[in-house]
């Protein structure tokens, strides 16, 4: 391979040679995917796509996506938002290379447009070094997400289920709880998430313009992501849409009707996608945040996930304006209930139940 440059370049599109990259290296998730930061440039007001790739862009070494937002006349810089991790990707040998070279490359961006904050989110699972984030200015937070491992096959994956969780979704699916994919079923699914958005203090639901387009395919005629829905006799219950990608399957925003937890429909619902993502060959499921709320992070826990630490770079404004700086700190002050993490070091929880063959 041809040895990579220090600099890391821009592209508009990711090069040809991209989704193999992301294929190659098992800390890519579902947005590293071509086609994925199109989707969110095309569907946010004012927001460019792009990649930082190290290397030749036939066979370069590594690479990020990055998307670039321009309100009021002032850009911020996020890689990527929504806290989707941006998380630089790198051939075997290449990721110390690579990742001084994308944050190097980050820190110009950051400097020749001004940009008044943003975001990095670096996920590198069991233990692996987020350092990288310590390249460029501003604050690192640790956020937590829920992984169900399906490395050794989901007959294993099931082992961790707590046996509680497991009754109750057998009975579930026995009183005729089913899932299937539909995303015929998006309009009512998003109606579900959006009603139950709005009640999450400082949250916004994302757009429905934008789950269309992740429904699409890319240019291999693979979907970006899924919708499934749970169901019985009266209708839909619950509706998850998930991301799809090589090595990760992840639940991106979900609805539910009051009674779907009563009658385990979302336990079925979320096992199904974590059944369906080993089936496709992916090597883990992520659940999501539990947002600190212990409730929810209990239910991920019987469905046998772990905790795993992500690391959040909030980017300050060091080469803004002075007005772009007061703009930033407005923008903090507003966005204050927004989950932000926590300044303790990443860290790694196994599920704590009880275990049965």
């Amino acid at each position: 391979m041809t040895e990579a440059p220090d600099a890391a370049r821009w592209f508009e599109r990711a090069p040809s040679a991209w989704d193999a990259l992301v294929e190659h290296d098992v800390a890519a998730g579902p947005a590293h995917r071509s086609g994925f930061v199109d989707a969110l440039a095309a569907t946010t007001p004012g927001a460019t796509a792009g990649y930082l790739i190290v290397g030749p862009e036939h066979e370069p070494a590594g690479g990020m996506p990055v998307l670039i937002m321009r309100r009021a006349g002032f850009e911020s810089i996020h890689a990527l938002p929504h806290l989707l991790p941006g998380t630089p990707l790198a051939r075997d040998g290449q990721h110390e290379r690579v990742d001084h070279a994308c944050a190097a490359a980050l820190a110009s961006l950051l400097a020749t447009r001004r940009a008044i904050g943003g975001e990095w989110v670096v996920a590198r699972g069991k233990g692996r070094s987020v350092a990288v984030l310590e390249r460029v200015a501003g604050e690192t937070r640790s956020m937590e997400r829920a992984i169900v491992d399906l490395d050794h096959g989901i007959e294993v994956a099931l082992r961790r289920v707590d046996r509680h969780a497991r009754q109750e979704m057998a009975v579930a699916r026995r009183r005729g709880v089913e899932v299937a994919e539909a995303p015929e079923a998006l309009e009512h699914a998003h109606a579900l998430y959006a009603s139950q958005a709005r009640a999450w203090h400082g949250h916004r639901p994302l757009p429905i313009e934008l789950a269309r387009r992740l429904l699409g395919n890319d240019s291999a005629g693979v979907p970006l992501a899924r919708l499934y829905v749970a169901r019985d006799a009266r209708g839909i219950l619950s509706a998850v849409q998930v991301l799809v990608g090589a090595h990760e399957w992840f639940a991106w925003w979900s609805g539910s009707r009051a009674e779907a937890r009563r009658r385990s429909a979302f336990s079925v619902l979320m096992w199904h996608l974590a059944e369906e993502a080993a089936r496709h060959g992916a090597r883990r499921f992520n659940a999501g945040a539990s947002a600190q709320s212990a409730s929810v992070e209990a239910f991920k826990r019987s469905l046998g996930a772990r905790t795993e630490s992500v690391g959040v770079r909030w980017i300050t404004p060091t080469h803004a304006s002075s007005v772009g700086r007061a703009l930033f700190a407005i923008q903090r002050w507003s966005r204050s209930a927004r989950a932000r993490g926590t300044p303790e070091a990443g860290f790694e929880r196994a599920p704590d139940m009880e275990r049965s063959p």
